[in-house]
């Protein structure tokens, strides 16, 4: 009986901690979506790593939380945005989450992936990529 209980109990436990999880993503991933509609990169920067990879055209690399702020302020000043929307998302085997999305302007639409990994038990974007298409 108490082997029975414990069972239950290991596995109550995973399945709260799983929806504690998702709902942090779809918190994160809305928080992202809400600053790529409005270009806001200071907003965008709230969920960054402290060091992470992005690769936008003409700019690809390792960059601080604080000079990616900064690349992704000249990106949205010569792409303001017109929409952003999130067209897929899903979990890594390795627990990470990521989403696919759409960022449009005026007169161009990029691919935007965005990979977020659990940092200090925090989701994070670790990853941030935008390709045009």
């Amino acid at each position: 009986m108490k082997k029975t209980l414990f069972f239950f109990l290991i596995i109550f436990s995973a399945i709260e901690m799983h929806a504690q999880s998702e709902e942090s993503s779809k918190a994160v991933f809305e928080n992202i979506g809400k600053a790529f509609r409005e270009g806001d990169a200071s907003q965008l920067a709230i969920n960054f790593a402290n060091s992470f990879d992005v690769i936008l055209p003409g700019n690809e690399g390792t960059f601080s939380k604080q000079q990616a702020e900064m690349i992704l302020k000249d990106f949205f000043s010569k792409n303001r945005p017109k929409g952003f929307v999130i067209n897929h998302q899903g979990t890594s085997t390795d627990g990470s989450r990521y989403a696919i999305g759409t960022y449009r302007t005026a007169n161009q639409s990029f691919r935007a992936y965005i990979l977020l990994k659990n940092v200090g038990n925090k989701l994070l974007i670790s990853q941030l990529q935008l390709e045009k298409y």
